[in-house]
C-alpha cells in the first residue's frame, strides 16, 4: 500500500500503518518506518498481509509508533482488488508420465495445482499429480502417479490449500493422447531430460543420476533397451545396451 504524502516536523519521527478498531481508534501497527528524507511518498511493507475491506490508519509519531504519541493521522478506505486463479492446460500427447501446464495464476487465494483424472460425467476423478507452488504464475509440468497409459480427458486445477473437489479455484481440461516411451525395469516410462531423443532419464522420476545409469546397466539386455537404440544408444555407436553406453550414460549425466 501507498502512503501518498508525509512532512515531518524533525529527525527521528516515525511514519507508521494502523489498522482501525470499530471506534476508529487505532489498534495494530501494521508497517513502521523512519524515512530517510522529511518529506515524500512511502510504500511500506505490511507485517501481516489484509485479506478484507477497511479502513487504514497512517500516522505520524515522535518516535516509535504508539498510540499516545501520534503527531498527525489520516485514514483511507482499502479495497482488496480480487484477482481470480485461471489455468490453462491444452491438449497434448505425452509419451512419458509427465503432463504440461501451458500456464497457471494462483490470484489471491491459490496454492497448488493438481491434474486430476475426470469420471464419465465430468467430475473430478482421482487425484494424479500435484504441486504447492512457489511462483504466483508461469507454466508446470507434472508427474502422475499412476502414470496414464490410455487416451484419456485430465484436468488440470488450481486450489487453495490441499487438492479437493470442494476447494477448486479454477480447472481446465485437455484430451491427452499417449505414445509412451519405453518402460525399463518396470518403472514408468524413460524420459529425455535435455529434449534430444536419448533417453537419459532410465527410472523416469524426473531426473537424471547415478541410479540411471545403474539401472540402465542392470537393465541392459532387457527388450525395452534392445528394441530402441534410437534412444538407447548412447555411446551413438549403431547399438545398445552394453557397459559402453551405461558409461557414455553416466558421463552426459554427470559432466
Amino acid at each position: 500500500m501507498d502512503v501518498a504524502d508525509y512532512d515531518l516536523g524533525s529527525d527521528g519521527e516515525t511514519v507508521a500503518v494502523w489498522s482501525v478498531t470499530e471506534d476508529g481508534s487505532p489498534d495494530q501497527v501494521l508497517a513502521s518506518v523512519t524515512p530517510s528524507s522529511q518529506s515524500g511518498t512511502l510504500s511500506p511493507f505490511l507485517a501481516s498481509a489484509i485479506d478484507t475491506n477497511q479502513t487504514l490508519v497512517a500516522a505520524v509519531h515522535s518516535g516509535d509508533p504508539t498510540a499516545d504519541n501520534v503527531l498527525a493521522a489520516d485514514t483511507a478506505a482499502i479495497t482488496i482488488e480480487t484477482v481470480p486463479a485461471s489455468v490453462t492446460f491444452n491438449d497434448q500427447i505425452i509419451n512419458d508420465r509427465f503432463v504440461d501446464v501451458a500456464s497457471f495464476s494462483l490470484g489471491n487465494n491459490g496454492q497448488t495445482l493438481a491434474i486430476w483424472s475426470v469420471t464419465e460425467d465430468g467430475s473430478p476423478g482421482q487425484v494424479l499429480g500435484s504441486v504447492t507452488l512457489t511462483a504466483v504464475s508461469g507454466t508446470k509440468s507434472l508427474g502422475t502417479s499412476p502414470y496414464v497409459r490410455t487416451n484419456q480427458t485430465l484436468a488440470a486445477t488450481i486450489h487453495s490449500g490441499e487438492p479437493t473437489a470442494a476447494n477448486i479455484l479454477a480447472v481446465d481440461t485437455a484430451d491427452i493422447a499417449v505414445d509412451l516411451n519405453p518402460s525399463v525395469g518396470g518403472n514408468p516410462p524413460a524420459r529425455t531430460i535435455d529434449g534430444d531423443r536419448l533417453l537419459e532419464d532410465i527410472t523416469g522420476d524426473g531426473s537424471a543420476d547415478l541410479f540411471d545409469a545403474l539401472s540402465y546397466y542392470n537393465n541392459r539386455n532387457t527388450d525395452a533397451i534392445q528394441n530402441n537404440p534410437t534412444q538407447f544408444d548412447f555411446d551413438r555407436d549403431g547399438d545398445t545396451g552394453d557397459l559402453f553406453d551405461a558409461l557414455a550414460l553416466w558421463n552426459e549425466i554427470s559432466g
